[in-house]
């Protein structure tokens, strides 16, 4: 497991979650990605897509933390394996790949 993060800034137009390249692992351990938006009461939630920007969405709260899983066995750098979006304004997400 190892942990980064993202900013989304687009709000109403879906960002990639792309692997960075650190998950570049032969054993192909890296599966899915908690993310959660960092900030406190005041900021905003979140939309996550899977596997394309114009797939249905779930709608996450300030604070919770949505699960993306790969749509296609393990996570290799580069790819993309969602799509995010802010409810409004900038905000940034912590990324648990595991």
């Amino acid at each position: 497991m190892f942990t980064d993060t993202m900013t989304s800034d687009n709000a109403g137009s879906p960002e990639p979650i792309t692997a960075p390249s650190s998950v570049n692992d032969p054993s192909g351990r890296y599966r899915r990605v908690n993310i959660r938006e960092q900030g406190g009461a005041a900021t905003a939630g979140f939309r996550i897509r899977v596997p394309h920007s114009d797939s249905s969405y779930v709608e996450y709260q300030a604070g919770e933390a949505a699960k993306v899983e790969s749509p296609s066995g393990p996570i290799q750098p580069g790819v993309t394996i969602g799509y995010i979006e802010t409810l409004s304004g900038t905000l940034t997400f912590s990324r648990l790949w595991e």
